[in-house]
């Protein structure tokens, strides 16, 4: 059971007690309460504020809304009129007196900016509209929403009337003596008079003068601020946030610095070292520290990798640094961290960066690359990647082409075994990685290109009694093997492969091609399982991703081998239809569009031939077979992806891309034939109409009239196999416009060119558009009759 404690207040007009919490408080906002008291009070509020406006006396209207009236919240209403013109009288002093409403106004205004905010987005909370959306409206552009009893205290402080500002410097004095408990049983609990003792302190300064401080404007008015006195924990405190702000200041300079290899401008390296090094003990980096103390271990860590990178080589700060990142090798994660955990400022990375910098300017020295190499084993995964990334940007081909065997080698998962206590033995994987690394390290000093070392089985066959059990089931005898290739582990450095650079080589570009073929040939037999009976593994999810890292490599590599080559490469992603092969053939396009077309300076060779094969996959898949089940409706991610690379719209804008997206369509004419197949054969398809539109409002008018009217024409003709897909969309709308464009860009039209596109607005009318029969009536179709023995036939 617990004993509440009525408010009292002495008005100028009698004594009166009030009753309620924070809940009750809240009434007055229309909230926390039942909606009839929620709307009265609301009510009231809107006739109040418009009483105060209309020039009625603050003190007559708060009179009329607590006399008689035992609501806390009445009391809340009558102090947001006071604020609204910070009026100071009796009447108000009484409500500044009361301490029990100084915390629930402050909670109040603190609350305020997000009381009205809809976080579910379900638009539940402003459903009103009318006169009630109009008073509400009102109610929320008070001044005072945003004005606490602090605000008005202020005023009795400096307000000018010495008996008034008296009185209020008592009233606060007061709160220390006659604390605002809420419940009897507080006043027992050492815990809450301790609580409201302190908060009392701190509302009585308001009322001591030298608080108080005035500031001259621009335009000589005078200001009052309150300047609340610093303990010397807050001054403490104060002190230490400084430094703790100043140290991550250095620390985002220079991890900024380090991921741009050049110093940002806001600070100077020299500044930084002269807050760095006081911080640098020898016992710093014995054990990495977590988020709680971590700060000035990764600034010295961020600040010694910048002096690597671009401090003085002959300085003392050199040796210093190089020192640092010695003691970060040796460096112990702490017990029980998390091996994928995201550390931004772990102090390895910075030390990677310095290395990085260091095989950069002296790519002669493999002295960084070896301690490169012995981080590919860090317990950190972020920091292990991290440090396969770096090398992999080697500017030695060799050294990137040992990363590179590094990295898949390090993707093979090694099942742990099981003991009779439940306790998992990884002692295998923990052998292969040292075997592992010690073959990079023997790599690396061979300076000799080895070639890949086989990749793991797809599956393997477990052994069975019966094999030739003609009801044996063929898939329950495939497994994964042990070890397993892990392509999502590899997939994160595969993208990272210089291709371009290993194929420039006459000595390496052979085995480019041997393991792009083990790379294709893994992925193909992990998508259909040797032995199976017709039914595919529905086990291939481990490719997502895989398959686009895959499909890039492969349009990397495309421009240094035979066409004919590249083609049996793509082959068996082209033989099926089926979801897995789809995703590798949407990522090829996808990327040869995006490397080959868009962005090469000059198209390599055998680009387009490529993209037709694409189309023909495109045109033979069982979507836009017609008369088939849902004909031409592109469901997917993946074709969806191959249709947008092939119509040359998978970028919306990219200002530094050589052509197309970066808004210069003048080579337009290089995708005609690739746009021409694909929307002849499926134009009919409302993705695709509405995704080749998309392409003719992108390129505007430099889009070629005479290819418009073939690809059109022919797409309507064979609207029938839409089965009535395209009634209630855009796309007749869309068409008309793009036909309205390039004839006022082209006129005056040729008789053909005429004839052609009023051939395509009369389908459209067909269709239902209206807009087509207004434009056949414009000044480019005027004398001009479509030839009625060759309309265009819908259906």
């Amino acid at each position: 059971m617990v004993t509440p404690i009525p408010v009292t207040i002495v008005f100028p007009w009698g004594e009166q007690q009030f009753w309620g919490d924070w809940t009750a408080y809240n009434w007055q906002l229309g909230q926390l309460g039942a909606q009839p008291l929620e709307c009265a009070f609301l009510a009231m509020s809107y006739w109040a504020f418009h009483q105060i406006e209309s020039g009625r006396p603050v003190d007559e209207m708060i009179q009329l809304i607590v006399q008689g009236n035992e609501a806390i919240a009445a009391l809340g209403l009558a102090l947001r009129l006071a604020l609204e013109t910070l009026h100071i009288s009796e009447v108000t002093l009484a409500l500044v007196a009361c301490q029990r409403l100084w915390p629930f106004d402050t909670a109040r205004v603190r609350q305020e900016p997000t009381r009205n905010i809809d976080l579910f987005g379900l638009g539940l909370i402003n459903q009103l509209t009318g006169d009630k959306k109009v008073a509400q409206d009102y109610l929320d552009k008070r001044l005072s929403r945003f004005r606490d009893v602090k605000q008005l205290a202020m005023q009795f402080a400096v307000n000018g009337d010495d008996a008034l500002t008296e009185r209020f410097r008592q009233a606060l004095a007061d709160f220390l003596t006659d604390l605002p408990y809420e419940l009897e049983e507080q006043r027992s609990n050492p815990a809450a008079k301790a609580a409201l003792t302190k908060q009392a302190e701190e509302y009585a300064e308001l009322a001591i003068v030298e608080n108080y401080q005035g500031y001259r404007t621009p335009d000589e008015q005078i200001i009052v601020a309150y300047h609340a006195p610093l303990s010397p924990e807050t001054i403490q405190r104060g002190e230490a946030a400084g430094v703790y702000l100043q140290q991550n200041s250095i620390l985002a300079w220079a991890m900024k610095s380090l991921r741009a290899f050049a110093l940002a401008p806001d600070k100077t390296l020299a500044d930084a070292v002269a807050l760095a090094r006081p911080l640098d003990h020898p016992t710093l980096f014995a054990e990495r520290l977590d988020v709680e103390a971590h700060t000035a271990q990764s600034v010295v860590a961020a600040v010694a990798a910048c002096v690597i990178c671009f401090g003085d080589a002959a300085s003392d700060d050199y040796k210093w640094a190089m020192n640092v990142l010695a003691r970060i090798e040796g460096m112990k994660e702490p017990a029980g961290f998390f091996y994928g955990s995201k550390i931004a400022w772990h102090p390895v990375l910075q030390l990677i960066f310095a290395l990085l910098h260091l095989r950069r300017t002296n790519p002669s020295d493999l002295e960084p690359a070896r301690r490169l190499v012995w981080m590919v084993a860090h317990p950190h995964e972020e920091a292990a990647d991290f440090t396969l990334t770096a090398l992999l940007a080697d500017p030695d081909a060799h050294v990137s082409w040992v990363a590179a065997q590094l990295a898949l080698e390090r993707a093979r998962f090694y099942r742990p075994a099981i003991s009779q206590d439940g306790e998992r033995d990884s002692r295998a994987a923990k052998k292969a990685v040292k075997t592992v690394i010690d073959r990079a390290l023997r790599g690396l000093k061979s300076k000799k290109f080895e070639p890949f070392a086989p990749l793991p089985p797809a599956w393997v066959k477990l052994a069975s009694a019966s094999d030739d059990d003609d009801d044996a089931d063929n898939d329950g005898r495939w497994t994964e093997p042990d070890p397993l290739f892990d392509p999502q582990r590899a997939k994160k450095h595969l993208e990272n492969f210089p291709i371009e650079k290993w194929c420039a080589s006459d000595e390496i570009k052979p085995l480019v091609l041997a393991l792009i073929r083990s790379l294709v040939n893994w992925t193909v037999l992990r998508m259909n399982p040797p032995g199976s009976t017709g039914r595919r593994r529905d086990r291939t999810t481990d490719l997502l991703g895989w398959n686009d890292a895959l499909g890039d490599v492969l349009v990397r590599a495309a421009p240094f081998f035979d066409l004919a080559l590249v083609k049996e490469l793509l082959a068996p992603f082209l033989q099926n239809h089926d979801d897995d092969e789809l995703d590798v053939i949407a990522a090829f396009t996808d990327r040869l569009v995006t490397r080959h077309v868009l962005d090469a300076a000059t198209i390599p060779a055998g680009t387009f031939e490529l993209l037709r094969l694409c189309v023909d996959h495109v045109i033979a898949d069982s979507t836009f077979r017609p008369g088939g089940y849902r004909a031409g409706e592109v469901s997917g991610h993946d074709m969806q992806k191959l249709i947008e690379a092939l119509l040359m719209v998978n970028v919306e804008r990219a200002t530094g891309a050589a052509r197309f997206v970066n808004g210069d369509w003048s080579e337009i004419g290089l995708l005609m034939p690739t746009v021409t197949s694909l929307v002849m054969a499926t134009g009919w398809s409302t993705f695709v109409m509405s995704k080749f539109l998309l392409l003719c409002q992108r390129a505007g008018t430099a889009y070629p009239l005479d290819h418009f009217i073939e690809q059109v024409s022919a797409a309507l003709a064979k609207l029938d196999n839409a089965k009535g897909n395209w009634v209630g969309t855009s796309l007749p709308a869309r068409t008309a416009a793009a036909v309205q464009r390039l004839a006022d860009a082209n006129f005056p039209l040729r008789p053909d060119q005429a004839q052609g596109l009023l051939r395509i607005l009369d389908a459209l009318i067909d269709l239902g558009d209206r807009r087509s029969a207004g434009l056949e009536q414009t000044e480019a179709f005027k004398g001009v009759q479509a030839r009625s023995s060759d309309p265009i036939t819908i259906g």
